[in-house]
């Protein structure tokens, strides 16, 4: 059990996170930062351009199609010559957009 100076301790750390957090926003903004969220974007919608004529993932797609989609445009720039890294953004730019097609598009 803990004594009592470290009960007054750990209140005091707690009443001081909370008051510096009261000065910026959610977690949940804080997750992916703006620099990465911004990679995904500009990946993703490269994809989405390619594979839809759209800057954006449709709303009712196929994890199927969109897995193959993804793999034949992966091959493509890879054969262009793009690095690892822009397949790394892609996929994580398309699972943090669309949650639904997280673990389902293997093949990618």
């Amino acid at each position: 059990m803990p004594s009592a100076r470290r009960a007054r301790l750990a209140e005091a750390s707690r009443i001081g996170r909370r008051i510096a957090r009261s000065h910026i926003s959610r977690l949940g903004d804080h997750i992916v930062p703006q620099r990465m969220l911004a990679l995904y974007t500009l990946h993703t919608e490269r994809f989405c351009w390619w594979a839809f004529g759209a800057p954006a993932l449709p709303r009712r797609v196929d994890h199927v199609d969109v897995g193959d989609l993804l793999t034949e445009y992966i091959e493509m720039r890879w054969h262009e010559g793009d690095s690892k890294s822009y397949v790394a953004y892609l996929l994580a730019g398309v699972q943090h957009f669309m949650p639904r097609l997280r673990r389902h598009i293997p093949a990618a």
